[in-house]
């Protein structure tokens, strides 16, 4: 019964999504319409501008780590329960009951669960998107450096269960998968870089 609640909270919460409900209420606007057509923190940045977009990202992210951070407290030694809730979360936010199921990439809100897991580890990898996504100047590439990581990291220490790596292994496929075009079109040359976009808002 713990594992089922649990899931339905964390995926009702990780169904919220910001970017939708801000973009409309700022511009009016689907912003599954526009730039890459991506309900995320990184759509939401290329429309309306890094104000809002780290606004969205904060809020994203925070989908993932409430669940995990409140389980965590509740269930100190049970570390599949912690990675349910963020497993749902994420599922949510990728495919949202409120939206037809057509959700973001997760990849704010998977920063939120590995946060909410180990706030270090979370701190360390928020410090590395940034890194990689202001040398590359494309968001993709500093999605890579977010997500590739943490199941490794769960892999090498041994202090997880084999269900939580499994759990977490999963929905970075997932997210990788969801950023097939963007790769695409970084190899053609095409994908829109950060800093481009952002002065074409100021």
């Amino acid at each position: 019964m713990d594992y089922l609640m649990i899931a339905i909270c964390s995926y009702l919460l990780g169904s919220i999504n910001f970017s939708i409900v801000i973009t409309r209420i700022l511009k009016g606007i689907d912003i599954r319409d526009v730039n890459s057509h991506n309900p995320g923190a990184s759509n939401a940045t290329l429309t309306l501008g890094i104000k809002w977009g780290v606004v969205i990202f904060f809020l994203d992210v925070l989908k993932g780590f409430i669940p995990v951070f409140i389980i965590r407290l509740v269930f100190p030694e049970n570390d599949i329960l912690w990675f349910v809730a963020g497993f749902f979360a994420l599922i949510g936010h990728a495919f949202p009951i409120y939206y037809k199921f057509k959700g973001g990439k997760g990849t704010s809100t998977y920063m939120g669960v590995v946060f909410g897991a180990y706030p270090l580890v979370g701190l360390i990898l928020f410090v590395v998107l940034v890194a990689a996504t202001t040398l590359s100047d494309y968001i993709v590439v500093g999605t890579v450096f977010l997500i590739v990581p943490p199941p490794i990291y769960m892999i090498v220490t041994g202090q997880f269960h084999w269900i939580s790596i499994a759990l977490l292994s999963l929905f970075a496929i997932i997210n990788l998968l969801k950023h097939s075009n963007n790769f695409i079109a970084l190899f053609k040359g095409e994908e829109k870089k950060v800093f481009a976009s952002l002065k074409k808002k100021t």
